[in-house]
């Protein structure tokens, strides 16, 4: 048997060291000309071990394969110690008059990282028609 010494209690503070996953912003815009657009993801918190999240992109007057190419893999991959990935999507810039045009990003299924704040973001293609 053991018996209790004079230090009856302790206090323990939980470190809160989760990483979350998110956008950089929420809002990007681009000229239709430009090649292609720099998507942002943001690991914040911890940073240890790797991480995945699913980048899905849905169009919206913006048409996948019309305006813009969509990746082959909607998941990107954080390794050990890394706090930011850039994907790029490449748009493609027709010769029709038309508007600008938009197509839309959310962020899910994270696996290693909790997801963050800014889940959702649209894309702004600007017309140079």
């Amino acid at each position: 048997g053991a018996t209790l010494g004079a230090v009856t209690k302790t206090v323990v503070t939980i470190v809160e060291d989760d990483s979350a996953i998110e956008f950089g912003t929420s809002n990007y815009s681009v000229n239709e000309s430009a090649g292609y657009i720099t998507i942002t993801l943001v690991r914040k918190g911890s940073t240890a071990g790797s991480a995945t999240v699913d980048l899905n992109i849905s169009s919206g007057s913006a048409t996948a394969g019309k305006d813009f190419v969509k990746p082959d893999s909607p998941t990107v991959t954080f390794a050990d110690g890394e706090s930011t990935k850039t994907i790029q999507i490449q748009l493609i810039d027709d010769v029709f008059k038309e508007a600008d045009e938009t197509f839309y990003l959310s962020l899910s299924n994270a696996t290693g990282a909790k997801l963050g704040s800014y889940l959702y973001g649209n894309v702004k293609i600007l017309a140079n028609d």
